[in-house]
């Protein structure tokens, strides 16, 4: 909206709003998964992990409120494979970010490129 293009910022809108109800559903499913199967909601976690079907900053935001919402640091009494699993997924947050900034770092030295489909906008 603050660039002029209403019906972009309209667009956003709404698809921020249905990412919003999603987050709200996966994230209660998630919690309820983990009072059944934490082992099994752990496992899932990593496949999902090997994906990385988000943007970089956008899956790193993920994991850090995913960790944090659903205290999975905090987990006990998990198998040691598991455990494993747990400590790897925890810590990724800290390890993308650090690759995230290189990449940014890169991109802002990257020349720009016009796309036509943004109002012949260079991006």
């Amino acid at each position: 909206m603050q660039h002029g293009d209403k019906k972009l910022a309209q667009i956003c809108g709404t698809i921020a709003a249905d990412e919003k109800r999603y987050e709200t559903a996966y994230s209660r499913i998630v919690e309820k998964v983990l009072e059944l199967d934490p082992d099994g909601t752990m496992h899932f976690s990593n496949v999902a992990v090997l994906f990385g079907v988000y943007s970089a900053s956008d899956y790193i935001n993920m994991l850090e409120h995913l960790v944090d919402l659903w205290n999975l640091e905090k987990l006990t009494g998990l198998s040691s494979e598991v455990q494993a699993a747990q400590d790897y997924f925890c810590g990724l947050p800290r390890k993308r970010r650090k690759i995230e900034e290189t990449v940014q770092a890169r991109a802002k030295k990257a020349p720009t490129v016009p796309f036509s489909w943004i109002s012949h906008r260079k991006v």
